[in-house]
């Protein structure tokens, strides 16, 4: 594994503007030589935002500059990678049309990049980078990555991950879709109204508590660092609120080409940097944040550093954040904490009890807990049909980490808690790949009996055997009551989706607690 560390790696990200690519070295000590790097404009983002597809020419273009990309990789002799693409292609009614076409051209596997995802990976790189210096758990924080074609503003308490909002705001996105041919006049009087409805709407929908650290990545954040500094840090700067107000106020006297003249910018950060200026303006003015923190990161360092942190086999140090998460969507609907908490414990009791019946990764692990936390939040609906209330309103919850995919398999989990398991006749289902399916069927079944096991929502019940014979699977629990008529109730009514899927009867087996 520490070889693999010391080869050249690759990273390419396929922005709504650009594509840019690096190839870089590291050290056995981690520390980065960059060996290459290619940056070509790209009009990927025009195209979508205005006509929801990418053009035939954008399309030949990019392939060219992605088959350059992989020229360069084979001459570096790069073997490990990643590709991603963002906003543009994520957003393209033609994405499928077009990974498909880099493939073919260039053998380079482009891999969506979902925003939860992103922030997840920027949000790792970000607690790294400063929190030595400012402390995250001691702040309530929000993290704001700013792209061209959308931002991400992500919600820490004390340290935790709490929640994101993904708008569909970019510095360019905002002016080729919305404000397209309209006066310079007009576009800046336009433009603050626009940003601080976004802004409030994103803020009263998922922080409470008041903001008092503010957290801005990006390249545009980056080039306010540019005209504050003549020689910007290496690893992270702060700008007080004053020092913004004068860049701000330098910034709406220049024009785009004054600003690219003046401080060397490309076209696209300096036409950017406005509408960049006026979110930072709205976050300001909704929270107490004195200044700003802005990490010298990019896309590429973060993709990099994943690269990096799964070649050497370390464990994903997101999971925390992924249950705070859960733990916060739940909140808003006034969950059972006691119950779900007993149901998660169950659940991954058993889970690690019969891994060499299921074989299931630690991924499926980190679904089956969350499914756990968030398995009854319907009941906030109703308690009737809580169950297909609870897949709605984790399908459209936002959990940072998980893969489109992953999100419905999670819904899908809560849906299959209870009451009818997977059919035929459920499209949300049967939309899946068979591995999925199949993965969907082996996680609810084992959350069914978790469920089951804390019937009583009292917390009564300790596992402390879970062992199979040819046709059963017996549960050995203790408890502080002779008596487990309801949950062994329970089981019988709630083990048929595992019985199904494993082929084994259940059978809970109780002692009394000594």
């Amino acid at each position: 594994m520490k070889n693999i560390l010391l080869e050249p790696i690759a990273v390419i990200d396929v922005g709504s503007h650009s594509i840019k690519m690096e190839i870089a070295q590291f050290d056995a000590k981690g520390s980065k030589e960059v060996l290459t790097r290619l940056e070509h404009s790209i009009f990927l983002g025009s195209d979508v935002f205005t006509k929801g597809k990418i053009t035939s020419k954008s399309m030949r273009h990019a392939c060219k500059i992605i088959s350059d990309c992989a020229a360069l990789m084979k001459e570096y002799g790069v073997s490990r990678y990643k590709a991603v693409a963002t906003s543009a292609v994520r957003e393209a009614l033609n994405q499928d049309i077009f990974i498909n076409r880099v493939k073919v051209t260039s053998d380079i596997d482009v891999k969506i990049l979902e925003p939860t995802e992103e922030m997840k990976l920027i949000f790792l790189a970000v607690k790294d980078a400063i929190e030595k210096r400012f402390g995250l758990q001691k702040h309530n924080a929000v993290i704001c990555n700013i792209g061209t074609g959308s931002t991400q503003i992500a919600f820490i308490e004390k340290g935790v991950f709490r929640n994101i909002q993904t708008l569909k705001f970019g510095t360019l996105r905002l002016i080729e879709e919305i404000f397209t041919g309209i006066s310079s006049r007009r576009l800046k009087d336009s433009i603050a109204p626009f940003i601080e409805n976004i802004v409030e709407s994103a803020f009263n929908s998922a922080s409470e508590n008041m903001t008092d650290m503010l957290i801005v990545v990006g390249a545009t954040a980056r080039a306010l660092v540019s005209i504050q500094r003549d020689k910007p840090p290496k690893h992270i700067a702060t700008m007080s609120r004053k020092d913004f107000e004068r860049i701000f106020s330098k910034v709406t006297e220049m024009t785009p080409a004054q600003l690219v003249e003046r401080f060397h910018l490309s076209d696209s950060i300096a036409i950017g940097l406005e509408p960049c200026c006026h979110l930072i303006e709205q976050i300001f003015k909704i929270t107490s944040a004195k200044s700003i923190v802005i990490p010298i990161i990019n896309t590429r360092d973060v993709l990099l550093r994943d690269i990096v942190l799964e070649a050497s086999g370390e464990p994903d140090r997101f999971d925390e954040a992924m249950i705070s998460s859960a733990e916060f969507i739940a909140e808003k609907y006034n969950y059972d904490k006691e119950h779900s908490t007993a149901v998660s414990e169950y659940a991954t009791t058993l889970f690690d009890m019969l891994k060499d019946i299921h074989n299931l990764d630690q991924k499926s692990r980190l679904l089956l807990q969350l499914a756990a936390i968030l398995h009854d939040t319907g009941q906030f609906i109703s308690q009737a049909q809580h169950h297909k209330h609870s897949y709605y309103i984790v399908i459209n919850s936002f959990i940072p980490g998980l893969s489109q995919t992953e999100q419905k398999i999670l819904a899908l989990l809560c849906r299959y808690h209870r009451k009818s398991p997977p059919k035929t006749s459920h499209p949300e289902y049967t939309g899946l790949s068979t591995a999925d399916r199949v993965r969907v069927c082996k996680i609810a079944s084992i959350l069914r009996i978790a469920d089951a096991l804390d019937r009583t929502h009292q917390s009564r019940l300790k596992i402390v055997k879970a062992e199979t014979d040819s046709t059963t699977l017996n549960i050995h629990v203790v408890t502080d009551s002779d008596d487990i008529t309801i949950e062994t109730w329970g089981i019988k009514t709630k083990s048929d989706m595992f019985s199904d899927t494993f082929g084994l009867d259940v059978k809970l087996i109780g002692d009394l607690e000594i």
